[in-house]
């Protein structure tokens, strides 16, 4: 089912098989949730890890999937087959602005590097006036606690204001982050 949807939920995560579970089931629960709520979930258009498990999830809740991935990854046979569109870009940074211009709202999963880059990406754009997206963080399990208090301590430090990290909504449950993404 190929509904026209008015909110994007852009979400950036890990693309790593070798995860507990519990992180490919939150990913899975939050395709879902975004599928659930009728909105259209962007992402980078992987089919392994976090995320894949996530587009996996929207998909078989019947929900609209547009992928955003890099030719690079393209050759190397990690792209979502089964996506409602899917957008090849010629490097990540491309690929990052591209997700970023199709987004609404942001939900950042645990993920690594790559993640981070865009979680940072998205919360420096907030903080310059560059666009005016919420920006959410899943802190599941505490995975981004330690990040959380470095954060807190460049604020205090006057390296980052409290605007730019009051900014960014922090929730446990994927079901709490969407809502105060959506609706709050």
């Amino acid at each position: 089912m190929n509904v026209s949807l008015k909110t994007s939920v852009g979400v950036f995560c890990g693309a790593s098989n070798d995860v507990a579970e519990h992180w490919l089931e939150t990913a899975s629960n939050l395709g879902r949730l975004v599928a659930q709520q009728q909105l259209r979930l962007v992402y980078g258009g992987g089919r392994v890890g976090l995320m894949g498990r996530v587009a996996d999830g929207c998909l078989e809740a019947g929900g609209e999937v547009v992928g955003v991935i890099t030719e690079k990854l393209m050759q190397i046979e990690v792209a979502h087959e089964n996506l409602n569109s899917l957008e090849i870009t010629s490097d990540m940074s491309t690929r990052r602005n591209h997700m970023i211009e199709r987004s609404d709202v942001f939900v950042v999963l645990p993920g690594g590097v790559g993640t981070l880059d865009e979680l940072f990406e998205v919360l420096a754009l907030t903080d310059l006036d560059y666009h005016s997206k919420k920006v959410g963080l899943l802190n599941s399990l505490g995975y981004y606690d330690h990040m959380l208090s470095f954060l807190e301590r460049a604020s205090s430090e006057g390296f980052i204001s409290r605007d730019c990290l009051s900014s960014m909504v922090v929730e446990s449950e994927p079901e709490k982050l969407l809502k105060a993404l959506i609706f709050g």
